[in-house]
């Protein structure tokens, strides 16, 4: 569970190279933040973290910020209040970085070399190389899934 500062510290203390991009208003969508980032994001490098509850715990589901998860794969999306309970965070600004539940990965999201993700603040976006982020997240928590 962190917000902004904690991943931001946690991102410089690992020596991840990454840019900070400023909103120009609350993104909760792929669709903001292309419109609130003054071209600084490209819409296919947007991936989103979505908490989730499967098999009875809660994961982290980081998928490509234009994808949809089939609800067959998990028993149900967390409410507002479990979201903010895990994350310290509201919907839009989950980072899967320090986010303290195991993290399940799209292979799509694997493909990609860049990618710009939810901060712990809904003002500003995290752009990073996807390899840089899989090197601060625990091996133990990660699984890579087609969903």
């Amino acid at each position: 569970m962190a917000k902004f500062g904690e991943i931001k510290k946690f991102l410089e203390e690992n020596t991840v190279q990454f840019t900070v991009i400023e909103l120009a208003s609350i993104a909760r969508s792929v669709e903001d933040v292309m419109k609130l980032s003054n071209g600084q994001v490209k819409s296919e490098e947007v991936i989103k973290t979505l908490i989730v509850k499967k098999g009875g715990e809660f994961q982290g589901l980081v998928l490509r910020g234009d994808d949809r998860l089939k609800n067959n794969f998990i028993d149900r999306f967390a409410t507002k209040d479990e979201v903010l309970s895990i994350a310290g965070v509201e919907f839009g600004a989950v980072c899967p970085v320090l986010l303290g539940i195991p993290i399940i990965i799209d292979k799509k999201v694997m493909n990609l070399k860049r990618v710009n993700m939810g901060s712990g603040d809904l003002l500003k976006g995290i752009d990073l190389n996807l390899e840089d982020l899989l090197k601060v997240l625990p091996n133990s928590t990660i699984e890579v899934i087609s969903l």
